[in-house]
């Protein structure tokens, strides 16, 4: 089951990454737009992946699990890339907002607001922050779920190996937002013009990616649909940095607490 699961959030992510590519080539154009807009995120993913490599030559692993490693933090990077372009493209088609905060800084929350979307603010932001997490532990807490032995395996490891896996850790959060939200769910949007069902297609397909990492399964697919479903709603309104740092925060958050009680 897990296998198959795997295989089939794996065919999405090569779609993904033919149809963004395709996109992005065509418009090659707004890449420099892109770039000069989004610039800190880049360098952000772009050192987190070299800094990976280096930790992942020096772990010493088996020569299989480092190609593992390897190879996909090159699909990532590509397919981030590749999603950064033509999300940004197939977002100017659409009301949806692509960088407010990075593009204008604090001034974005005023075109937003000028923009009929709701009012973005600190307060708020740690509200639905508070509500993402108080939604995954309570589900945690419902199920009671039972970590895999494959994913104790995943947070025992020890020196560059755990560093490389900190890191993977920290640019997903730039990346998964960038595939799935910036690029998948603007996609869906623009072509179904029904944002909830948009929403709920993303939310499910990420959720695919995070099969078989507890014990019964489902309860971590459930988990991170339920976040999905609330970054996909912040997506629509307040742009893509807020979901950026709303996961990022709870990847450290979760993260730390799997290393503490693992």
């Amino acid at each position: 089951m897990k296998m198959r699961t795997h295989l089939i959030y794996f065919i999405f992510l090569v779609i993904i990454l033919l149809k963004s590519s395709e996109i992005a080539l065509k418009n090659i154009l707004r890449a420099r737009i892109v770039l000069k807009v989004a610039r800190p995120i880049i360098i952000f993913v772009i050192i987190s992946i070299i800094l990976s490599f280096l930790f992942l030559i020096l772990s010493k692993l088996e020569a299989k699990e480092f190609l593992n490693a390897i190879s996909f933090n090159i699909f990532q990077f590509f397919l981030f890339g590749f999603c950064l372009i033509a999300g940004f493209t197939e977002g100017a088609k659409t009301n949806l907002p692509a960088f407010p905060f990075l593009h204008l800084g604090w001034k974005g929350a005023n075109y937003l607001k000028r923009r009929g979307f709701p009012t973005f603010s600190l307060k708020r932001f740690f509200r639905i922050f508070f509500l993402m997490i108080f939604g995954s532990i309570s589900i945690w807490i419902f199920f009671s779920p039972e970590i895999t032995k494959e994913t104790q395996e995943i947070f025992e490891k020890s020196g560059f190996a755990q560093l490389s896996l900190i890191l993977s850790v920290l640019s997903a959060a730039i990346i998964e937002e960038t595939v799935f939200r910036f690029f998948l769910q603007t996609e869906l949007i623009r072509y179904l013009k029904i944002p909830a069902v948009g929403i709920i297609i993303t939310s499910a397909i990420w959720a695919m990616g995070h099969s078989g990492m507890v014990i019964p399964s489902g309860v971590k697919e459930l988990q991170i649909f339920y976040v999905g479903i609330i970054l996909g709603i912040i997506r629509n309104y307040w742009g893509i940095e807020i979901c950026i740092l709303l996961h990022l925060l709870m990847n450290i958050l979760f993260s730390l607490f799997f290393f503490l009680f693992s």
